[in-house]
């Protein structure tokens, strides 16, 4: 059997408002874009010269999952050596209803980091990592969260339906199986049934 069950997805509105690599590498800031991915699947490109705000619908979400922003030259594409990176668990920062609360405006000085295998954000939206313009790489972000319904199909499994007597020859008080005849009283029998009178 087929049912219709009603859940609850989120759609995630992210704007990166200004980008600092940091002092060291200042001559980066020009010439930036951001790739925005989920897991290793490819969701947009931000140029940062010019960012323009990107909106991500999340519905089904394994615990592990993440978004990734990788930054780098506008002229690269290739995300095993970012300048810079930076992930997010999606469960746990945008599905939870723990770290955002819906419909509220988050603006967040984030960090980056330089190696997507120690790049998971642990931050609190609305705290600042670090200031702008300082020694540290980091984006100036505004993030905001709305939930929406959407509809799946799931297969139920029917209940078995009760109150039925089995028909089963084996089972209840009629018709209770007998034992097999051996083939030595069967022949006994059979000399029974043709003697002579």
């Amino acid at each position: 059997m087929i049912t219709v069950v009603e859940k609850t997805g989120y759609k995630l509105q992210v704007h990166l408002k200004d980008y600092w690599p940091g002092k060291a590498d200042e001559d980066l800031k020009e010439g930036s874009k951001a790739l925005f991915y989920r897991n290793h699947d490819y969701l947009a490109n931000v140029s940062l010269d010019d960012p323009k705000e990107v909106e991500f619908e999340f519905k089904e979400c394994m615990p592990g999952e993440v978004l990734r922003i990788y930054f780098l030259d506008e002229n690269s594409d290739d995300i095993s050596h970012p300048d810079f990176c930076v992930s997010f668990n999606i469960k746990e920062y945008f599905l939870s209803g723990g770290k955002m609360v819906e419909d509220k405006h988050y603006k967040t000085n984030i960090a980056l980091y330089d190696h997507e295998e120690e790049d998971e954000w642990n931050g609190n939206y609305g705290e600042d990592d670090f200031d702008m313009h300082g020694d540290d790489p980091v984006v100036h972000s505004h993030f905001k969260l709305k939930s929406f319904k959407y509809e799946v199909k799931q297969k139920v499994n029917a209940k078995p339906r009760a109150g039925r007597a089995s028909r089963s020859p084996l089972r209840g008080s009629r018709g209770k199986a007998e034992p097999p005849i051996s083939e030595k009283a069967m022949e006994g029998l059979k000399d029974a049934l043709f003697q002579k009178v």
